[in-house]
């Protein structure tokens, strides 16, 4: 069972002497330590090896593409035997920021909602923001029957 929690950098936690997993996350990064404590006062420091991802996407020219006509799933980098992947997160808005473990990441950009995707292979790297822009060559299309 969860014995303590807190919010924001430091924190103070007044436990029984025994051994406890703590974990700490910043978004979806995150670090997991097993602690011993005894009867004296201990401090202990777990370091996030993460980063954060900020993505977005444009049309041939430069063109920007509507907020609401983007979105982005980020992915695993590697796949498995039958070419999934395993996802990550779903649904990101173009220009939030995305807080990931470093390392590289599978992402898919789709402009649209029928199939104009671009995939890329994104490293996010500890302690810094990553900006990627992906460019869509594509089109939008009305038709009208005469």
């Amino acid at each position: 069972p969860m014995v303590a929690s807190a919010h924001g950098g430091t924190a103070v936690f007044q436990l029984e002497p025994g051994s406890y997993l703590v974990h700490a996350s910043y978004g979806r990064a995150g670090a997991t330590k097993r602690i011993t404590v005894g009867k004296e006062a201990k401090r202990e420091s777990l370091v996030l090896d993460a980063g954060g991802l900020k993505l977005d996407a444009v049309l041939s020219g430069g063109v920007r593409i509507p907020p609401k006509k983007l979105r982005f799933s980020i992915y695993e980098s590697h796949a498995a035997a039958d070419g999934d992947r395993a996802l990550i997160i779903p649904d990101v808005e173009p220009n939030s920021v995305v807080r990931l473990n470093a390392g590289t990441y599978h992402v898919v950009s789709t402009y649209g909602a029928v199939n104009a995707v671009i995939r890329s292979d994104i490293r996010v790297e500890a302690g810094k923001l990553t900006e990627a822009t992906v460019e869509h060559r594509a089109a939008e299309m009305t038709m009208k029957l005469v």
